[in-house]
């Protein structure tokens, strides 16, 4: 909800990375989703939106929805459009995206490694337990590729964030 402190705090980022140049790309829904999307418009930007048809239309800060005709069609697309990931907080969506681009990255599917930002503390004990199992894996298989040793980066605020990004593409 627009008073919570995620929801101002995305509506904040989307205003600095609009600022920034760079264009917006989320599922195009409520909540977090509003949040940078309304801040990147309400600053001049541009706003991408991937949606599921059946889930219903995208938020008004929209500037360009891409409908998709199912979840995983969504999430190709979402992770594809993408020159780094900025991970919010979020819900069981928001942890599929997170798994997924970490794991295209870490296979090697999606070369050269963007950035994977979690910026947010919701995030870190899974991440935590991302790296406990990639420990007890590691000494039965050395081929099993470690987690995250380039791409990946926490940020705590918004100027770390737009720091990353400036740094890496």
């Amino acid at each position: 909800q627009p008073h919570d402190k995620a929801y101002t705090f995305a509506f904040e980022l989307g205003e600095s990375l609009a600022k920034s140049g760079y264009v917006i790309c989320c599922g195009g829904y409520g909540g977090i989703m509003e949040a940078v999307s309304r801040g990147a418009r309400q600053s001049g930007g541009e706003t991408i939106g991937v949606t599921v048809r059946s889930f219903g239309k995208a938020n008004p800060w929209i500037t360009r929805e891409i409908a998709t005709e199912s979840l995983y069609e969504r999430l190709k697309n979402l992770i594809g459009l993408a020159r780094a990931y900025v991970v919010l907080k979020g819900g069981s969506g928001t942890l599929v995206e997170l798994s997924l681009a970490w794991e295209v990255m870490n296979k090697g599917i999606v070369h050269p490694p963007r950035p994977l930002i979690i910026a947010d503390q919701c995030w870190l004990p899974v991440i935590g337990e991302f790296m406990k199992l990639v420990e007890s894996v590691l000494p039965e298989n050395p081929h099993f590729p470690f987690p995250a040793p380039s791409f990946f980066y926490y940020a705590d605020s918004i100027e770390r964030i737009i720091e990353i990004l400036s740094s890496n593409l």
